[in-house]
């Protein structure tokens, strides 16, 4: 049994090519409740439009996305292939659109942005570089790539995340985020979004259902202040650069269905355009198409579980299935963006 598609945002939903945050936005066509022909069995990974269930291209994929302003890839987190499918996808994106391409993180927290910007602008060496901003050993294949084509090709890169200390700081914070603040010094406070909110929306309603709801309460603070925190680093930078688009990579949970940190960028930003491709993971290896993935996004990129070929870093999270949600506990004091809860998968 495949494991459920975790890490998506819906966004252009019709055949007609309607672009929306709303997963519902436009009808569908009875075509995307069917099954694809399962993909040879020598396939790694196979790309679907996320509203046909069938095969497609990244090619058809780029045309769609050169229409929006924010272009999101929702990841699974040290997975190769889709390492290599976000190079390709900005490669495209720069090469066929006829607006620059900015990179916005999650991996790169606000605090790191001086470091981040010697480095792009051949100030710093890259040893430094990688040890001013603590990067893994998985560094190198997964978002290196992308940051040294930004530094070879003049792009921006944005740390959009908020420092994890003082994202857990206000998550023990016993006041509002107006008197969070206040507690810090001037230097802090520029670290973090100048707004925070809570919605208890689908997104809560899924972290609950990972966490337990006693448990999710103070921790969905601290994972709605890196979605706060992420849209405002992104929403800002489109403030100062309107005609950058820009490349988001970040945990797919982040933005599933396009909530989390979408909802939060395009309440500061309503008229943008948004799309997203998405990686799924297929528990059995066959890569099929599941229609519990429909509605998912543009894409959806399908890739065999860890144990069927290569990958770094820890195992992704997917989303349960609403109706046989896991619960699970933290095994460390704070969260990791884009993981509210730690598995075994």
């Amino acid at each position: 049994m495949r494991t459920p598609l975790a890490l998506l945002v819906p966004v252009v939903l019709a055949a007609s090519g309607c672009v929306s945050a709303n997963p519902r936005c436009c009808p569908t066509p009875v075509a995307a409740l069917a099954p694809a022909p399962l993909p040879a069995e020598t396939a790694t990974h196979v790309l679907y439009d996320g509203r046909l269930g069938t095969p497609t291209t990244l090619d058809d994929f780029v045309a769609e996305a050169l229409g929006t302003d924010l272009v999101v890839f929702g990841e699974l987190h040290g997975d190769l292939v889709g390492a290599e499918y976000q190079l390709a996808l900005l490669k495209k994106l720069d090469a066929k659109g006829a607006r620059p391409v900015a990179i916005a993180m999650e991996f790169f927290e606000t605090h790191t942005q001086e470091a981040l910007d010697a480095y792009l602008a051949g100030e710093m060496d890259q040893e430094t570089f990688l040890k001013e901003t603590k990067r893994s050993p998985a560094y190198a294949k997964t978002h290196g790539p992308l940051v040294d084509w930004a530094k070879a090709n003049g792009a921006p890169v944005i740390a959009a995340n908020a420092p994890r200390k003082l994202v857990s700081g206000y998550r023990k914070a016993e006041g509002d985020y107006a008197a969070y603040l206040e507690s810090l010094t001037e230097e802090e406070r520029a670290l973090l979004p100048d707004s925070t909110t809570v919605i208890e929306d689908e997104y809560w309603e899924r972290f609950a259902s990972l966490m337990g709801e006693k448990m999710a309460k103070p921790f969905f603070k601290s994972q709605s202040l890196w979605d706060d925190a992420m849209a405002e680093s992104m929403a800002e930078f489109r403030n100062t650069h309107p005609n950058h688009r820009i490349l988001f990579i970040v945990g797919g949970f982040h933005v599933t269905e396009g909530l989390g940190t979408i909802t939060k960028y395009l309440q500061r930003r309503p008229g943008d355009k948004v799309s997203a491709l998405l990686m799924s993971m297929s528990g059995d290896g066959s890569l099929a198409w599941d229609p519990a993935d429909h509605h998912a996004g543009n894409a959806v990129l399908m890739v065999k579980p860890p144990k069927k070929r290569e990958r770094t870093g820890p195992n992704p999270h997917a989303r349960p299935k609403k109706e046989k949600a896991p619960e699970a506990k933290p095994t460390t004091p704070e969260l990791p963006p884009g993981h509210p809860a730690p598995s075994q998968s």
